[in-house]
C-alpha cells in the first residue's frame, strides 16, 4: 500500500481504495469436473458459541456484559468472513468474474451466517432492516447515496444484535441508537423507558437515568468540537461505482472513528448489485476534548484479503468516546491508479 503525506491542518482523513489486489493474469479455468461440485449451504452450522450468552428481554437483544457482547459480535464477524472466504477459495481460479457468475449460478448467500443467527434467536435486527431498504435502493437506475441505508450511525458488526428500533443491552445499561447518530442509554436496566425514547427526544424530559450522547452531532460551530460528523462522495466509473464513507460511528457502547468503502456494479437488467472485490481502507483521527483542547491521534489499516462488497475499518478508545474539531464541511478527494474491472482506483477523503 502506498504511504500519504497527512496534511497537518487534516482533522479526519480516511483513505479508501477498491480492489488492487486482483490477479492480473487471466484466469485459470477449472477443467477437472471434481472441482466443480455445488456449494452445499446444508453444511453450514451456527456456532454453539453463538447460540448463549444473549437473551430477548422485551424484544431486545440483551448480554449480561461487556466481555460477552464483544465476544458473540466478534464470533459472528468471524462466522460470516469464513464462511465467504471458504466459497471464494473454491472458485477463485475463475477470477472475479468467473467467481460473481459461479456465485449466482449457484445462488449462493453471502449473508447465511447472519440470517441463521436471526433465525435461531426469532429476531427481527437491524441488519435486516437495513438490508431490505438497501435492496430496494438498489434498484433505482441512479444510486442516491446521501440516502444510502447503510449510513446508519450503528457499527456494522453491532447491526445483527440489534432489535429493528437499533436497540440492544449490555448490563444495566439498554442503548437506542438512532440513524443519524443520537444515542439514548437507560443506565438503569428500566425496559419501559424504550417507547417514551422511540416517540422523539421531546418525550424524554424529565426521565431518570437517561443518557443522550451526540446531542451536538452534526455542529457547524467551527469554535467546538462534537462527537458525531458524517462526510460521504462517491466515484462513478460507469458500470461500477464506488462510495465513500467518514464517519463516527456507535461501536456497541462508545464512539468510533470509520473508514469504508462500497462497491457496486450495474445490473444488465437495470438497476446496482453488490459487487465482491478486494479492498482496504485506513482511517486518521484527532481527538479533542469537548474544550477543544487536543487529546491524541488514532489511525488504522483495514486490508480485506478476501472478496467482500465492502471494507470498513474504526479506531476506538475507551471512555466518553472521539470528539474531533468542526471545520468546513466539504472534502478534498485524491485520485491514484488506472482503472479496470478489478481497480477502482485509489481516493482520499479529507474532513478539513
Amino acid at each position: 500500500m502506498k504511504k500519504f503525506n497527512l496534511v497537518l491542518a487534516t482533522l479526519f482523513v480516511a483513505v479508501m481504495s477498491v480492489a488492487f489486489l486482483s490477479c492480473t493474469k487471466e484466469a485459470e479455468i477449472v477443467k477437472d469436473s471434481t472441482q466443480q461440485l455445488v456449494f452445499d449451504e446444508t453444511e453450514y452450522q451456527l456456532s454453539d458459541l453463538l447460540k448463549s450468552n444473549m437473551t430477548i428481554v422485551e424484544g431486545v437483544p440483551t448480554f449480561e456484559s461487556r466481555v460477552d457482547f464483544d465476544s458473540l459480535t466478534n464470533l459472528l464477524e468471524e462466522e460470516y468472513s469464513s464462511w465467504n472466504e471458504k466459497f471464494y477459495n473454491k472458485w477463485k481460479l475463475l477470477g472475479e468474474e468467473g467467481v460473481e457468475a459461479k456465485a449466482e449460478e449457484l445462488n449462493f448467500n453471502h449473508d447465511l451466517p447472519i440470517e441463521t443467527f436471526e433465525k435461531y434467536y426469532g429476531i427481527n435486527t437491524l441488519w435486516s432492516v437495513i438490508k431490505q431498504q438497501q435492496e430496494i435502493w438498489l434498484d433505482n437506475e441512479i444510486l442516491d447515496f446521501n440516502n444510502n441505508p447503510t449510513n446508519h450511525a450503528l457499527t456494522e458488526s453491532v447491526r445483527p444484535f440489534a432489535n429493528e428500533f437499533g436497540e440492544y443491552a449490555v448490563g444495566k445499561s439498554i442503548y437506542h441508537v438512532e440513524e443519524e447518530g443520537i444515542i439514548y442509554e437507560i443506565t438503569d436496566g428500566d425496559y419501559s423507558k424504550l417507547q417514551l425514547i422511540r416517540g422523539g427526544i421531546d418525550n424524554t424530559k424529565g426521565l431518570e437515568n437517561v443518557v443522550i450522547h451526540n446531542l451536538d452531532r452534526n455542529s457547524d460551530d467551527k469554535v467546538s468540537c462534537v462527537a458525531y460528523k458524517r462526510l460521504t462522495d462517491f466515484v462513478d466509473y460507469g458500470l461500477y461505482c464506488k462510495y465513500m464513507i467518514l464517519d463516527l460511528d456507535w461501536d456497541g457502547y462508545g464512539s468510533a472513528a470509520k473508514a469504508k468503502t462500497e462497491a457496486y456494479k450495474q445490473k444488465s437488467g437495470g438497476g446496482w448489485k453488490y459487487w465482491y472485490t478486494y479492498c482496504y481502507a485506513m482511517v486518521w483521527i484527532k481527538d479533542y476534548k469537548s474544550d477543544c483542547s487536543y487529546l491524541k491521534t488514532y489511525s488504522d489499516t483495514d486490508n480485506n484479503n478476501s472478496l467482500s462488497w465492502y471494507c470498513s475499518v474504526h479506531v476506538y478508545k475507551s471512555g466518553t468516546g472521539f470528539r474531533t474539531q468542526s471545520g468546513y464541511t466539504n472534502g478534498t478527494w485524491n485520485f491514484w491508479g488506472k482503472f479496470s474491472i478489478s481497480d477502482l482506483g485509489e481516493s482520499a477523503l479529507y474532513w478539513e
